[in-house]
């Protein structure tokens, strides 16, 4: 089977999608994954198809066509960036890689929509891939609305999921969650980067304390959120290793080595 993932590119909506890229590969599948050029190194030995725009690229659109800060505008930006944006500049781009590869089956990110596109465009079936937590009811409702006007453009009309494959665990699920389709749930399994040469830290003379890991992910930059967070662990007989968003993100903040460790950026 040809099957094709779709994902925003951004390594929130991309790392946990490609356990499950790797699997399909190992089971024998043909695979590619489609997304914007700057995704390339981290899909790898999967190929990467480009197409649509880069984060900033779409930030820039959306400040310049809507007017609004999607970052910080939580009403009209999710539409603006996910649907008007993201399909504005990267439709015929994608529906072109999706043609040429010619997948059976499509695996979008939840709030990728050009996979749907292509899906749509192409008659595949699709399934949604939840990379993050399920979107909220309202928010699902006015995504969809805007998809539907945004599809029409090019001549087609959104095609439903066949499934919903769900990564999280069911202990983080909470009660009224609305999904897409019928939910499929996959062990969690992180990302393991096979080029990557970073280990894990020791912590001398404290391996047998229980050990936390900080990070705010891969957007959100707030040192002094990191700085409190730190601060409170502090009076924890516990090992902290802090994943930070960037160097600045703790700066020159003296941390003691023999309970934190810095560990940069990981994938």
């Amino acid at each position: 089977m040809r099957i094709l993932f779709s994902t925003t590119p951004a390594f929130g909506h991309l790392l946990p999608m490609l356990p499950l890229v790797a699997a399909a590969r190992r089971a024998g599948h043909e695979v590619a994954v489609l997304s914007h050029a700057s995704m390339a190194a981290s899909t790898a030995p999967t190929p990467l198809l480009p197409a649509g725009p880069s984060i900033p690229e779409t930030l820039q659109d959306v400040t310049r066509r809507a007017e609004i800060d999607a970052m910080q505008d939580m009403a009209a930006g999710p539409v603006e960036f996910f649907v008007e944006s993201r399909v504005g500049l990267g439709a015929e781009a994608a529906v072109a890689a999706a043609t040429a590869f010619a997948p059976d089956f499509i695996v979008a990110d939840m709030v990728d929509y050009l996979g749907p596109l292509a899906a749509a465009s192409l008659g595949v079936p699709w399934a949604a891939h939840g990379a993050a937590l399920p979107l909220d009811a309202g928010l699902a409702s006015v995504l969809a609305e805007a998809a539907v006007a945004r599809f029409a453009h090019y001549g087609v009309a959104p095609t439903a999921p066949v499934a919903y494959i769900d990564p999280w665990p069911d202990s983080l699920l909470r009660d009224g969650y609305t999904l897409p389709a019928e939910r499929i749930a996959i062990r969690p399994e992180p990302h393991s980067d096979e080029n990557s040469m970073w280990s894990r830290p020791k912590f001398a003379d404290r391996e047998d304390r229980p050990l936390v890991l900080v990070t705010l992910g891969t957007v959100v930059e707030d040192p002094g959120t990191l700085a409190a967070i730190l601060d409170s662990l502090a009076a924890l007989d516990v090992n902290v290793l802090v994943a930070p968003h960037s160097a600045t993100d703790v700066g020159d903040r003296p941390v003691d080595p023999t309970r934190v460790h810095l560990a940069g950026f990981v994938r």
